[in-house]
């Protein structure tokens, strides 16, 4: 996969620099942009194979130059590739008017630039210049988008609740907490929400990018509650488990060809909770011959008396049949 996506990317360098080269390399200056241009490109391709073969180590120990050079890797090739694709349309005009000429007879120059080489090169700057400020300035440009909708049947209770919607936090994208994103957060608080929800991606590969945020997330306030639900950066970084840590969890958990493991990270109790409830659904979805009239007694020993309700900071009495104090307590 590495040699062909560095042939791919090979590619495009090359196309995108045939139609650069191609318009300009009459100008005094084309020997000066040249040299840059390799230059640049070398010493980039260069910091993206050694971040490559650093990820594991540099993600930890230097994330601000891993970021960096991830970057603007990309800040880069995305405009090459928008060069490319124009580069490859001049290559199929030039190709076809030679073909016409060979059968026409003509022997009218064809010119080696058009106003499509021009349009190439001007929507790759557009993209540059687009990509540069999403990545410096467009990160912190947010803003709060207000809907009224109006639900048919919906109970009384629920009129005039006000829900808060947030997604694609990616924090991994920034370094450290900026007071721009912190101010984000104190103007979710700023519109009493009753509920926030929060749909996906609050991080980009690794869960540790939420750790210096802890704080100021949990300091988000709604009144029924907020929620919250995986994106697909969530799910852990992308990878495949290992041979060794395979072998591992199939003698952990007597797995065998075809079973699905689902795995809860939380308290015990809330990861219990969470899991019973997959486990119920997924037998709804797979429609399991469960009978709803039969009966399995058993004998639960060991009941808590109390749980800790995190939320109000206190212990509360669980309430079932066999909550009292036992003899030996």
């Amino acid at each position: 996969m590495f040699l062909f996506m560095s042939a791919l990317i090979a590619v495009i360098e090359w196309w995108a620099y045939r139609s650069v080269q191609r318009t300009w390399d009459g100008e005094p200056w084309w020997g000066t942009v040249r040299t840059a241009w390799w230059v640049g490109s070398v010493a980039l391709w260069l910091a993206f194979i050694v971040s490559s073969f650093m990820w594991p180590t540099w993600r930890t120990t230097r994330p601000e130059l891993l970021s960096v050079l991830s970057i603007a890797f990309f800040l880069v090739l995305i405009p090459k590739v928008v060069l490319a694709i124009f580069a490859v349309l001049e290559g199929v005009r030039h190709a076809g008017t030679a073909a016409v000429q060979a059968v026409t007879g003509s022997v009218a120059p064809i010119p080696r630039a058009t106003f499509l080489s021009y349009v190439g090169q001007g929507a790759a700057a557009m993209t540059f210049a687009s990509f540069l400020y999403g990545v410096t300035r467009g990160k912190y440009a947010y803003r709060i988008e207000r809907h009224r909708l109006a639900l048919p049947g919906l109970p009384e209770e629920f009129r005039g609740l006000r829900l808060v919607q947030i997604s694609d936090a990616h924090l991994g994208s920034f370094h450290g907490t900026p007071q721009p994103v912190l101010d984000a957060l104190a103007s979710i608080n700023a519109l009493e929400p009753d509920l926030i929800c929060f749909t996906g991606d609050l991080v980009n590969t690794h869960s540790d990018e939420a750790l210096p945020w802890i704080d100021a997330f949990a300091g988000l306030q709604a009144r029924l509650g907020k929620f919250s639900i995986l994106g697909n950066h969530d799910y852990a970084d992308y990878g495949n488990f290992t041979d060794a840590e395979k072998a591992a969890l199939s003698e952990r958990l007597g797995m065998e060809e075809g079973d699905l493991v689902l795995f809860g990270a939380d308290a015990w109790e809330g990861a219990c909770t969470v899991l019973g409830r997959v486990r119920l659904r997924v037998a709804e979805l797979q429609k399991l011959p469960i009978d709803p009239l039969r009966l399995d007694f058993l004998w639960v020993v060991d009941f808590p008396m109390l749980a800790f309700d995190a939320e109000e900071n206190k212990w509360n009495a669980v309430h079932h049949p066999f909550t009292r104090p036992k003899a030996e307590d």
